[in-house]
């Protein structure tokens, strides 16, 4: 009883101190989180987006396929896949999503073809 009740302490005061000072405090299957910062696009879909590590659903890839975001950090799991943990343009938090419905691309994506064509109406714009 003593055991039990002295690693509650002791994960509840390592987990205190983690908060408190900034430190990371590594969780059991995800690993540590990994500072990454690589641009990458969605290129596969029927991949889950989730919201946290015991596997609740957040978005799926089918919903943001072609999309950019950027992974922020990753996470090498135990069970053998990288998680990026992605933000969009503006900085909001989209979820973790393995890494194999990803290609690291640039910040303006890649070039996606759809056969249209525009004609410009507009005089005095710079094109890029």
């Amino acid at each position: 009883m003593m055991k039990n009740m002295f690693r509650k302490i002791l994960v509840a005061g390592t987990l205190i101190v983690g908060i408190a000072f900034g430190t990371k405090v590594e969780a059991s299957n995800q690993g540590p989180y990994i500072k990454d910062g690589s641009i990458v696009q969605i290129n596969k879909q029927n991949y889950e987006i989730w919201q946290n590590f015991n596997w609740k659903l957040k978005n799926n890839t089918n919903n943001v396929y072609n999309k950019t975001f950027e992974a922020r950090g990753r996470y090498q799991h135990k069970n053998g896949q990288t998680y990026y943990s992605l933000y969009d343009s503006k900085g909001n938090w989209q979820g973790y999503l393995n890494s194999k419905a990803t290609k690291k691309t640039s910040k303006q994506g890649s070039y996606i073809s759809d056969g249209r064509y525009v004609r410009i109406s507009k005089e005095n714009h710079e094109i890029w």
